[in-house]
């Protein structure tokens, strides 16, 4: 619940697995709402300093395993550590299973993937026909085009196997990919 204009208004409701509370400790700042149970519950509560520590020590696990990731992928193994420690520190990871769509051609594209594990197929619609012009595997990447050119995906991509992809939405696409803006419109499908 948030006071505004001394009523009591909700604005919130979590349920089991949920949470609440995270800026607070994140920032030290104060809370912005009051809880109230709606139901008998149990919770769970972490004090400020270790919630920092666990933050901090998955933050940095995820950044250690993703940087030496990065260091191989050919687009961006020419940028300095602390570029891709940025760049790590904003990844999504997300699993496609074997035959699932990934991105389509003609729909509007807001990510930016790279191949962690696993082969995707890249088809594109000609003469009415899907045609396969690619395939990719581990360090590729994918989805860049729609995101540079602000168009519509050039091309489908179909996950050939189970596959792991790491993400970037497009705002993060364009404030840390920005130093590679060039190498990436050169390719073509």
């Amino acid at each position: 619940f948030k006071e505004e204009n001394g009523v009591s208004r909700k604005v919130l409701q979590v349920g089991p697995g949920g949470s609440f509370g995270e800026l607070a400790l994140m920032y030290g700042t104060p809370r912005q709402a009051t809880v109230k149970a709606s139901t008998d519950c149990r919770r769970w509560a972490i004090d400020r300093k270790t919630y920092r520590h666990i933050l901090l020590e998955s933050t940095m696990r995820k950044r250690k395993l993703y940087e030496s990731f990065l260091a191989r992928v050919p687009l961006l193994s020419g940028l300095l550590e602390y570029e891709r420690a940025i760049i790590a520190d904003v990844l999504n990871e997300t699993m496609f299973s074997d035959g699932e769509v990934i991105i389509r051609e003609g729909e509007i594209g807001d990510r930016f993937y790279i191949i962690v594990e696993g082969e995707v197929r890249v088809t594109k619609m000609v003469n009415s026909a899907e045609q396969e012009v690619a395939q990719l595997g581990a360090s590729d990447y994918f989805g860049e085009l729609a995101l540079l050119n602000n168009a519509p995906r050039a091309a489908t991509v179909i996950a050939k196997s189970k596959c792991k992809c790491v993400w970037l939405d497009r705002n993060s696409f364009v404030r840390v990919l920005g130093p590679c803006e060039e190498i990436m419109k050169r390719r073509h499908y």
